[in-house]
């Protein structure tokens, strides 16, 4: 059977109203113009039904029709992303949506269907449309426009229009009561000269769309600042009579009267003399919408200090709601594996295994790795669980992730990308700019109540040069946008420069470290470095043999821009955690919160026991030479000279006492030159 109209069926069974349009394309067949064979299926929204034999019927008129979804009963969200809209950042700042049958378009835009007490067809805002009722109609899922189809995104029930988006509906302006005041003098010449080469660029009228094509261009020349008058004659002029097939010029006349009867915008909004001179029409708008608001004012006027809201913390010194948290880690540190952590933590509703003071309902997470596979993100997420007590089918159920069909990395940010313009066409938007994968995370977030987005790592995310600050600052701008619109944080994992060997001394703590341009660091609110332990790290966590410091990393904090925590480390051992069917012997890391204080106290006492029973090694001053003191630690924990001497350095240098018996390293590391001694202070 044919695909279009199995779907169009399965949306009549679901209990849509469904009608015939026409072939890769949106609208209806209109009576007067339709070729007479479609005459049959031609009046759009008037044939609405749920008949089966009545929707067979039309398909067999036309095998290659779509079919539109006739809004009765509901209230219908049109959400648009072409022609330089972004509707999704739009509907981000309407609140809160619940999960509701959704339907994305060829050009990325989307459909949310909501039942609710039909409304007024009306724009909510410039990139979102609203269809409702009887007359109100948008393409159904399973059409296809330029070989793209209309797809089902979220295929969950029809939910109930939200109570605040309803009230912002009715308190749209009806078009009738739009303000048509001319913001300037209309027909000025440079603004008549924009309109006519602008119009001159557009496509001239198609049969079957003509009609709705020149009332959109007729409120488009309105916007440059000309007249009722001057609209017709150009319209007529540059565009209608070229044609090889116009339109009655009685209906040009209509379009130029009505589009100041209807049209969104006041006239001359668009006007490139308007004040500011020369100025290119597109950036006018934006200068003559911002001439009309107040952008400045007193801070907070009226509002008590102790009614000011507190900062929206999700994790303190972690993660902010509204704000970027960028991780810097040192290639092998285990980035991917914290992270992991960090996800799995708060699907289950608490950070406390990664030493973070965090206990609250599970959250939805989305969990972009673009460095490995989802067999081992997911391998990950089950060591985690299997590690700290976790639920791994529970947690399992809260964490989502990029899953493209082309097996794609995620990419959010591009260079010079393909977008759909005002006719669907596809063309190439010059510059860094938000992807059609970033707009489906939006849309994602949105429809699946994701409260924590994780990004894995920076690089793969875009298309910038990442030693340039001014790209890096506009790759930034769009991550700190979506947090900003929907209040959540994100965390994106970033490499720091690479050390000359596995080390954390000079990176752990330090918002330098991070590769790339100072504005990566520079753009967000907080910075954490994830470092592998140095050796030296390794002698002050108690640790003895040389190499075993490898196994172990450190998260500390290099930035905090929201509180006063300062900084602060924490200490993790990886280990390898069997998964999956036990006969395999298959393991996957995971990391374990180290009590460092514990481990390093351990070591101390040893060491301290050792040294103080070793009595006649110290001379009648109660000194003992460096010498003695690391061949006394070497030979009875079984470590190197170089460990114990570094194992001294770490926790003599400070006077320890145990048993009434105090020690504490004196003078300068161990040299040919010098001899370096160890006070004993004996009891009496």
């Amino acid at each position: 059977m044919n695909a279009t109209l199995e779907a169009a069926l399965a949306m009549a069974e679901r209990g849509f109203y469904v009608c015939p349009v026409q072939p890769n394309a949106k609208p209806p067949f209109e009576m007067a113009t339709c070729e007479a064979k479609y005459r049959s299926i031609a009046g759009g929204q008037t044939l609405a039904t749920r008949n089966p034999d009545t929707i067979k019927r039309w398909f067999a008129v036309e095998p290659k029709i779509n079919y539109g979804v006739v809004a009765t009963g509901m209230v219908i969200l049109d959400v648009d992303v072409k022609d330089g809209k972004d509707g999704l950042w739009d509907l981000l700042e309407l609140g809160d949506l619940p999960a509701t049958f959704a339907v994305q378009t060829p050009t990325g835009g989307v459909h949310y269907y909501f039942s609710g007490t039909e409304v007024r067809q009306k724009p909510l805002t410039k990139a979102i449309d609203i269809r409702s009722g009887k007359i109100g109609y948008v393409v159904g899922p399973g059409s296809i426009i330029n070989d793209e189809p209309y797809t089902i995104v979220c295929d969950a029930p029809v939910a109930t229009v939200p109570e605040h988006i309803y009230t912002r509906l009715l308190a749209a302006l009806d078009p009738s009561d739009r303000e048509q005041t001319p913001v300037c003098e209309l027909d000025r010449p440079l603004d008549i000269e924009n309109a006519v080469a602008w119009l001159k660029a557009e496509p001239p009228p198609v049969p079957g769309n003509r009609n709705n094509r020149a009332f959109a261009l007729a409120c488009r020349l309105k916007d440059f600042g000309l007249s009722a008058p001057s609209v017709h004659e150009v319209l007529q002029e540059h565009w209608n009579a070229p044609s090889d097939d116009p339109l009655p010029e009685a209906e040009i006349e209509a379009c130029a009267e009505n589009c100041f009867k209807s049209g969104r915008y006041a006239p001359g909004c668009a006007s490139a003399e308007e004040e500011f001179g020369d100025v290119p029409g597109i950036l006018q708008e934006l200068i003559d919408k911002a001439a009309m608001e107040d952008i400045f004012g007193l801070i907070a006027p009226g509002r008590a200090a102790k009614d000011r809201p507190g900062r929206p913390w999700l994790v303190k010194g972690m993660l902010l709601k509204g704000a970027v948290t960028l991780l810097s880690a040192q290639p092998g540190a285990r980035k991917s594996t914290l992270l992991v952590g960090v996800a799995v933590g708060m699907a289950a509703g608490t950070l406390k295994h990664l030493g973070y003071d965090y206990e609250a309902d599970p959250l939805n997470v989305m969990l972009i790795n673009n460095e490995d596979d989802e067999d081992e993100v997911d391998r990950r997420i089950e060591a985690c669980c299997t590690l700290n007590g976790f639920d791994y089918e529970v947690v399992k159920t809260r964490i989502l992730t990029h899953k493209p069909k082309n097996k794609m990395p995620f990419r959010a940010v591009a260079r010079d990308c393909v977008v759909a313009d005002a006719e669907g066409k596809r063309v190439v938007r010059k510059g860094l700019g938000p992807t059609a994968a970033m707009i489906k995370l939006a849309h994602k977030i949105i429809t699946s109540d994701i409260q924590l987005v994780i990004a894995d790592p920076l690089a793969s995310t875009h298309d910038g040069t990442e030693n340039d600050n001014g790209e890096m600052s506009r790759v930034f701008s769009f991550f700190n946008q979506l947090c900003a619109k929907r209040m959540l944080p994100m965390m994106l994992a970033h490499h720091s420069r690479k050390p000359g060997e596995a080390s954390s001394e000079g990176y752990a703590g330090d918002p330098f470290s991070s590769r790339g341009a100072s504005a990566i660091h520079g753009s967000v609110r907080l910075m954490l470095t994830l470092t592998t332990a140095s050796q030296k790290d390794g002698f002050g966590l108690g640790l003895k043999g040389v190499e075993e410091h490898l196994s172990y990393c450190r998260l500390d904090s290099a930035k905090d821009s929201n509180s006063t925590l300062g900084k602060h480390t924490k200490w993790f051992l990886c280990e390898g955690v069997r998964v999956g069917n036990p006969d395999d012997g298959d393991t996957a890391p995971a990391l374990r919160l180290f009590d460092h204080k514990s481990q390093a106290e351990l070591l101390v006492d040893e060491m301290h026991k050792y040294l103080r029973g070793a009595t006649g090694l110290f001379n009648p001053d109660g000194k003992m030479t460096m010498q003695d003191a690391v061949d006394t630690i070497a030979s009875n924990i079984a470590i190197t000279d170089e460990a114990a001497l570094e194992a001294l350095e770490a926790h003599f240098r400070t006077a320890q006492t145990r048993d009434g018996v105090t020690l504490r390293l004196d003078g300068k590391k161990k040299d040919a030159r010098i001899t370096t001694v160890l006070n004993c202070e004996k009891p009496g």
